[in-house]
């Protein structure tokens, strides 16, 4: 393990869930209620492979990456378009258990885990211009998503309301499970 294969790392995730991501994001802007359960499928099939292998602690950490920046790209998206329905809906998509002993879980509970375990390493605070951030995963989201988003959805000066109400509806979910 280096910085430089964990910044490596994350660029592939990033340019990997890109097209994912961007979809998510004009599903849960734009998309119907009856296309909720697409949106839920799609979160809950790319979960499906996120069994513990053997390797490294961070490698194996880091597998939910991908998983949170589609995630946070929908529910920014969901917020800012005002679709609570869709954003509970992502929140509620069933997904294997990341941690709680086989059982089924939220994909709100399977992030939170993954947050959390991201969080005791401090790895995230290794993101070049991350180091001194009190919450890196946070800040380095924000300024990722924010000129794809904008691109997208034409968010403006709306998207830092928007991703700021989303985080604290994810944190009052997380609270009420």
């Amino acid at each position: 393990f280096s910085t430089e294969a964990f910044v490596t790392r994350l660029n592939q995730y990033e340019e990997i869930v890109a097209t994912l991501s961007d979809l998510g994001a004009c599903t849960a802007y734009w998309g119907a209620p009856e296309q909720l359960g697409i949106l839920q499928k799609c979160f809950a099939r790319v979960c499906d492979q996120l069994d513990q292998r053997g390797g490294l602690d961070i490698w194996l950490q880091m597998r939910w990456y991908p998983v949170l920046v589609a995630f946070y790209a929908s529910c920014v998206a969901a917020v800012d378009a005002k679709r609570f329905d869709t954003l509970c809906a992502i929140f509620d998509t069933p997904v294997p258990a990341s941690r709680r002993n086989g059982h089924k879980q939220t994909l709100v509970e399977a992030l939170a885990d993954a947050i959390a375990d991201l969080s005791q390493t401090d790895v995230l605070k290794r993101i070049p211009g991350h180091e001194r951030n009190y919450t890196p995963l946070s800040e380095y989201l924000f300024k990722f998503l924010q000129p794809k988003l904008d691109d997208l959805l034409f968010m403006g000066k709306g998207y830092e309301q928007a991703f700021d109400s989303f985080e604290v509806y994810f944190a009052l979910a997380v609270a009420d499970k």
